[in-house]
């Protein structure tokens, strides 16, 4: 059965659970993400996350995570660790793609 306050937007917001503060996240807009560069420079290192939907998603040791299609893979050896600089085409791609939603989040 769901919680009153998730079906009900009549309860008082009171009887609501309060999110401390250091589960809170922040909305997109507030989040200022690096530079591709710095997110590939000093020998950096990607790790696997996981796979879904024809995509490897890997995160840097920045916390970027990123998809690298299978498609694009062929029969190569991914690695669950490997340095950054591998990956910076894909980094920058999903970079880019976050870059222009964010700007078109920012007129609207």
């Amino acid at each position: 059965m769901a919680e009153p306050w998730a079906v009900n937007p009549l309860v008082p917001v009171r009887l609501r659970p309060v999110t401390p503060k250091r589960m809170r996240v922040k909305p997109f807009m507030e989040v200022n993400m690096l530079s591709v560069k710095d997110m590939v420079k000093d020998n950096k290192q990607v790790t696997f996350v996981h796979f879904r939907e024809g995509e490897l998603w890997y995160r840097t040791e920045d916390g970027f995570e990123f998809p690298v299609p299978a498609g694009d893979v062929g029969n190569a050896t991914m690695l669950a660790r490997d340095k950054a600089l591998l990956f910076m085409r894909y980094i920058r791609r999903h970079y880019e793609m976050l870059s222009q939603a964010r700007s078109g989040c920012e007129k609207a």
